[in-house]
């Protein structure tokens, strides 16, 4: 099921972006708090992504989506500054308490920030 299926019932507004580029875009006029995107981004990677953030003055807490999510890739996501990693299907109990959890925390960080979340899939 998509991302935004599984939270038609939160309370966040969704912003969604196809490429790492737009994304940045989004991220430079809005302060978004949590970025889902997939592992395998094209063109670029996950990692192409955080790295374009750090430029930010309050970047998003990353959560990393796949397929496979196993020990290494956590281990490699949180090293490169990336908040989490999810397996794909999203279990959606599991989605919105981590998303709710990442957002809480850079809420706490970056101070007063419109909750909206953005994904790029």
């Amino acid at each position: 099921m998509a991302l935004r299926q599984l939270l038609v019932d939160a309370p966040w507004l969704i912003r969604e972006s196809h490429s790492i580029r737009s994304a940045v875009m989004v991220l430079e006029e809005c302060r978004i708090p949590v970025l889902v995107c997939s592992r395998d981004l094209h063109p670029g990677t996950w990692k192409d992504l955080v790295q374009n953030m750090a430029v930010l003055p309050s970047p998003p807490h990353v959560i990393v989506s796949c397929q496979q999510a196993d020990e290494d890739l956590w281990i490699e996501v949180l090293s490169a500054g990336a908040y989490d990693v999810l397996a794909k299907p999203f279990n959606p109990s599991e989605l919105k308490r981590t998303l709710f959890e990442a957002a809480q925390q850079w809420h706490e960080r970056y101070d007063h920030a419109p909750l909206t979340m953005a994904a790029a899939v």
